[in-house]
């Protein structure tokens, strides 16, 4: 935190990355030292988590020399660490034209092959129509390697129903934090597929899309699920 400018910023230890990483516990270790409790750089650490993945494949050890393509790959983000310190967002919800207005929360989630993420935002309205947008909460996620075992079946709409399931339990950990203060709340996808399945409650699905519509329905209305264009998606991860 930036007492300065009140602005917030991932603290980065420079020394935990500077030894090149040469194996898979090199990579895991220096991809956990990267911490970021509110998802703010969730966009970059997914690209470590899934060199992280790319380090454990075949019959892997945990001392074995990384491929050359995974080893080069990996350094390469390692040593883009630093730029990170240039991000920085601010830590008021408010701006004074906004305080006592109204406010809304929007939670966008989305997916892709290789992982898929959710990111949401708190918008203020002030009683003069001055706004505030400002970052709440991010997370991103690998897919696992294995699309059978985890039940996705390397099938995007699937990956986007794991990805609104996600936005869910942003939801709740936000609301939990500010003891449910958000009222208007607003859940985004891209996903003309998995909005028709939230909306529907006529079918009978398969028990892995049942279960993960078990858990929206628990959390949200269907009023609050709205579409967004892919370009308009803020969790866009491609």
């Amino acid at each position: 935190w930036n007492t300065d400018t009140d602005r917030l910023s991932v603290a980065i230890e420079e020394e935990k990355f500077a030894p090149r990483a040469v194996t898979p516990r090199h990579v895991v270790q220096q991809q956990a030292a990267l911490f970021d409790t509110i998802g703010m750089v969730a966009p970059f650490i997914l690209l470590g988590q899934k060199w992280t993945q790319s380090s454990m494949v075949d019959n892997w050890s945990w001392d074995e020399k990384l491929l050359a393509t995974v080893e080069e790959g990996f350094n390469k983000w390692t040593a883009s660490i630093h730029l990170l310190r240039k991000i920085s967002i601010p830590r008021a919800w408010d701006s004074p034209e906004t305080v006592g207005g109204k406010e809304q929360l929007h939670i966008f989630s989305d997916a892709c092959l290789t992982g898929y993420g959710t990111v949401a935002y708190r918008r203020a309205i002030g009683v003069t129509g001055a706004l505030r947008v400002v970052f709440i909460k991010g997370n991103s996620h690998v897919t696992p390697k294995n699309a059978s075992r985890a039940g996705y079946h390397r099938a995007i709409p699937r990956l986007e129903l794991a990805a609104a399931v996600k936005a869910t339990e942003v939801l709740r950990a936000v609301q939990h934090s500010v003891q449910g203060r958000f009222k208007d709340i607003w859940m985004w996808s891209d996903s003309t597929c998995v909005l028709n399945h939230i909306k529907d409650y006529s079918r009978n699905y398969k028990t892995y899309v049942a279960n993960r519509l078990s858990k929206i329905h628990k959390a949200t209305d269907n009023s609050q699920w709205h579409f967004c264009n892919s370009e308009k998606n803020l969790a866009n991860l491609s």
